[in-house]
Order: structure tokens, then C-alpha cells, then sequence
């Protein structure tokens, strides 16, 4: 999401040591600073005007990163663009982490996710670095959806006390809608039709609920026993002549078990996941259960970085479009009215 806060609320905080002189709410890269392909993006930055950037996320990274015991682990759940700018500031910084996770990119050949789509030039610098680099792709998070039933199951069991039944509303609102606008999408990435033999195969419940697609890139980072197929690949973005944005597709070599020498330009990806019900079983009633709610504060169950001004001003363009519709149907059937008809004795 576009300069994206980072949020860290009680419980987080405390795994954050003090020393690292940590802001708790440090800002990133925005959309004005980022390389969009799509131009339904740009519109939606028109939209939903950002705020400046700032360099407070990449030197968080940096700080956390130089002062962290050991090589950290960096999870980037959107655009990549912090993290490639924190290289920039810091060219050394590949050394110092252990290895990074990136919640995106795709593997038939088709266009890119919305995350890479959003800053693929930033991508391109973090698989380009000299760093341990997992992908969690498309393909990989298409195999698992949350239905309306496993929320309802949440609900139950971990509500009022746990931190995520603040993001009930959003998930009921996800599995109503996700499926046409988005799972739609993704089955085309599938290659039809899925068998036993078919290394990708989408979940079942595609068209009844929504991907977790963050919670999915979470676990292949900290529970990779749950995937398997796991491959390095070769992975290219070729630059662009006149400037960035030129394409929206990823190039992705043959897969291999063996590490490469190098990881300049080579990622892992788990290929898999094992089991989709003890996934969805240990994200949402075990591990999001455990975490209790500090603040009764909800977040609006908006669309994602859409503010309220864009939420009424997209209401009313639908609107005026119905009206011109409308008004432009009733004139052709005026005009296709006699103007002057018979008398009847």
C-alpha cells in the first residue's frame, strides 16, 4: 500500500528492543515516488492523493539490521519499495540480512501481482542483491481461501478477546467480494485443468471466499515446514530503456533443489502448500487467537489504501454515469418515436 504505516501495536512492540531507536510510526515510500504500471493505479493514486515520502521505514530497516544480534529477516507484505530504498542507502545491507521474503510475483508468464506491479523496479533491485530471497507467488497463494465459514468459526472461538476480530468486518466483506473481483483473476493463472499431477492447483474454495494472501507469505517465512516443492529459481526484470514502468511480466528460469552459488537474481519458492485446512487451522485458530486485543479501536473496513474522499467521490462517478446512461437510452427511444401518426376514422 502507498507510504503505508508501520504499525506496531503492544504486543509487537515489545519484540522491538529499544536500543534500535525505533519510531513506532515510521513513514515509506509513496505512490509519487514509486514505478506504477498500471494505469488503473495511477488513477487511483489521482484518487486518493498520498502523502509525501519519507526515508523513516528504509532507515528502520537499517537500524534494525545493524544493531539486530543476528542476520535479520525482512518480511515485505506490499510493495517492495522500502526495502529496495534502504539498499540504496545502504549498499552493505544485503550482507547484514539472513534473508528476505517477498509476498508476490508470478510464474506463468502473465502479468505481475499488485504488489511488484506497483514498484517493479524496486523488486528488481531486492532479487538482484547479493541476499537469501524468498518468493511467495501467485500461484502459491491461489491454494489457499478463507470462507465464510472458517470466519464464522473464528468468530466463535476467538472473539471479543483476540487482536484480529477487529478485522471481522473486512473479512466478511472480503469473502462476499473477493471472489469476483479478484479469484477470478487468479484461476486464469492456474494452467487448466487442475489434476493430481498438476503442480499448481487452485483451492477448491476459490470462488467462495478470499486469499489470504499476507498471512499465507508469513507462514512460508516462519513455518516452511507447511509447503513443499520447494525450488530456487532464475529470476529476470529486465530494466526499461526509457524509464520505468515498461513491463509488467517476470521471467522465471527452471527450478533446481541445489543452492545456487550466488543469489543474485535467484529466489526459493514452495511450489505447494501441503495441507490447505491445517494452514488455515493454525493461522486463524491458533496463531491469530493467541495474540489478545490492546485497543478497541477498529479499523474502517474500507478498500484497501482508499480513503473516504475517493470511497464518495467513486460513488458519485458511478452514479452520474448511470445518469447519463440513462438519459442518453430514453432520447434514442424518443427519437425512435413517429412524429406524426395516422388518424384512425
Amino acid at each position: 500500500a502507498p507510504n503505508f504505516r508501520l504499525l506496531f501495536n503492544h504486543v509487537a512492540s515489545n519484540f522491538i528492543p529499544s536500543s534500535w531507536n525505533i519510531s513506532e510510526t515510521p513513514q515509506g515510500i509513496g505512490w509519487n515516488h514509486m514505478n506504477v504500471a498500471w494505469k488503473s493505479l495511477r488513477f487511483l493514486q489521482w484518487l486518493s492523493p498520498d502523502t509525501p515520502s519519507s526515508d523513516d521505514a528504509a532507515m528502520a530497516i537499517i537500524t534494525a539490521a545493524e544493531q539486530s544480534p543476528s542476520p535479520l529477516t525482512v518480511l515485505m507484505l506490499g510493495p517492495p519499495s522500502n526495502l529496495a530504498r534502504a539498499i540504496e542507502l545502504s549498499p552493505s545491507l544485503p550482507g547484514k540480512l539472513g534473508r528476505v521474503a517477498l509476498m508476490g510475483g508470478e510464474l506463468s508468464h502473465q502479468r505481475m501481482d499488485l504488489n511488484f506491479m506497483s514498484d517493479r523496479a524496486a523488486a528488481r533491485v531486492i532479487i538482484d542483491s547479493n541476499v537469501p530471497t524468498i518468493l511467495v507467488p501467485i500461484q502459491t497463494c491461489g491454494q489457499v481461501v478463507v470462507t465464510n465459514e472458517l470466519v464464522k468459526r473464528f468468530a466463535l472461538k476467538c472473539c471479543p478477546r483476540a487482536a484480529a476480530c477487529a478485522l471481522l468486518p473486512k473479512m466478511r466483506q472480503q469473502v462476499r467480494a473477493m471472489p469476483k473481483l479478484v479469484n477470478t483473476v487468479v484461476e486464469k493463472r492456474f494452467a487448466p485443468p487442475a489434476t493430481e499431477e498438476t503442480r499448481w492447483r487452485p483451492s477448491p474454495n476459490l470462488h467462495q471466499g478470499f486469499i489470504p494472501w499476507d498471512v499465507i507469505a508469513l507462514l512460508a517465512t516462519v513455518r516452511p515446514e507447511e509447503f513443499d516443492e520447494w525450488e530456487w529459481h532464475e529470476v529476470a526484470m529486465p530494466s526499461c530503456a526509457e524509464g520505468e514502468p515498461c513491463s509488467g511480466n517476470m521471467f522465471v528460469g527452471e527450478g533446481q533443489t541445489d543452492e545456487p552459488s550466488t543469489f543474485e537474481s535467484w529466489v526459493r519458492i514452495p511450489h505447494r502448500v501441503k495441507d490447505e485446512a491445517s494452514l488455515l487451522e493454525m493461522a486463524f485458530l491458533d496463531l491469530a487467537c493467541s495474540i489478545d486485543a490492546t485497543t478497541t479501536e477498529h479499523p474502517p473496513p474500507f478498500w484497501g489504501f482508499i480513503n473516504h474522499a475517493a470511497i464518495i467521490f467513486g460513488s458519485l462517478l458511478v452514479m452520474a454515469t448511470c445518469l447519463v446512461v440513462l438519459a442518453l437510452r430514453c432520447i434514442k427511444r424518443l427519437r425512435n418515436i413517429p412524429k406524426n401518426k395516422k388518424k384512425i376514422n
